[in-house]
């Protein structure tokens, strides 16, 4: 594992994987590491930072880091930022989702 994703964001990223992705979809984090590698510190950081709100984003509410939350309370919390009104929560969710989904696509197209 790299410094960009660290073990605490890898499970962050499989925890949100485990919402978005489809079944028995690959594992996300060496996929977003090789994505991320040749990219700018700017964006690299952005997804660092993007990760980290995503996690602590559920804490006032639940008292509980996202990737601590069982699987239906996850799915709670990304359906809530879903339909949000607010523009950084339908940011986050959009960004997340498409991360994620395009490396789950893209890595059982590759195999």
């Amino acid at each position: 594992m790299s410094a960009l994703i660290s073990p605490a964001l890898a499970r962050v990223v499989r925890a949100a994987n485990e919402v978005f992705a489809p079944p028995a979809a690959p594992d996300p984090v060496p996929v977003l590491e090789r994505v991320f590698a040749d990219a700018k510190v700017a964006l690299r950081r952005g997804l660092v930072l993007m990760l980290w709100a995503f996690e602590l984003g559920p804490l006032p509410y639940r008292f509980s880091r996202f990737s601590r939350l069982p699987l239906p309370e996850r799915v709670a919390w990304v359906t809530r930022l879903s339909r949000s009104k607010g523009a950084l929560a339908k940011t986050l969710y959009s960004v997340l989702k498409v991360l994620l989904q395009s490396s789950a696509y893209d890595a059982s197209a590759a195999y």
